[in-house]
């Protein structure tokens, strides 16, 4: 992939970032999925900041190399910023402990990054699930409930979070909505057992 094809803003900032994920990459491993995430930062985001789509194109990268191998990348201490705050997300997510606190804490563009991340990440869970439930209809066998209201819940929860508390970056919140809603749907199938569907909510004026 060349930078021409990302159609990306043409930022040196930017421009710069995904050379160097480029460079790492092995086979198109991250690139693809960080232009998805970064794209959407550009084209959804208020404010387009450069550093946060910059940020965006490591996302995939990070997550799996960890953040020791990002420290190695030249993006800049901003963007680098951002991407540790998205892990610090995470980590009070695994802990159960309320992210509202430090999400509210941070610039618009950091939550944009957050934002992004988090409703590519919802994406593919939706898709992930609507093929393991497709299959489990299919061969007759009836899904975990317990375990796909486990998977649901940490996403739901995150939704609420920034649906009630995001002010600015409304576009990247609908798209955590419809990653969840998706998956909601998804949890109607016969194949899923009828204890562990969600019911229905209603979210407020958006």
């Amino acid at each position: 992939m060349k930078f021409e094809d990302t159609r990306l803003p043409k930022h040196a900032s930017i421009e710069k970032a995904f050379n160097d994920l480029v460079a790492l990459d092995n086979g198109d491993k991250f690139t693809t999925r960080g232009v998805l995430i970064a794209r959407l930062i550009a084209e959804e985001s208020i404010d387009k900041d450069p550093d946060a789509i910059a940020a965006g194109l490591f996302v995939p990268y990070t997550i799996e190399s960890g953040p020791l191998s990002f420290a190695r990348t030249d993006v800049g201490p901003r963007a680098s910023a951002m991407i540790e705050s998205m892990f610090a997300i995470g980590a009070l997510a695994m802990r159960n402990e309320s992210a509202e606190p430090f999400y509210v804490q941070q610039d618009g563009a950091t939550r944009a990054v957050i934002l992004a991340s988090s409703a590519r990440m919802f994406e593919v869970a939706a898709v992930e699930m609507e093929q393991s439930i497709a299959a489990a209809r299919k061969s007759g066998v009836k899904q975990d409930a317990q375990f796909l209201c486990a998977a649901l819940e940490p996403l739901r929860s995150f939704t609420d979070m920034v649906t009630r508390v995001e002010k600015q970056e409304l576009a990247l919140v609908k798209h955590c909505q419809e990653a969840v809603e998706r998956i909601e749907n998804a949890l109607h199938d016969p194949a899923v057992p009828a204890e562990s569907k969600p019911a229905a909510r209603h979210r407020g004026p958006q």
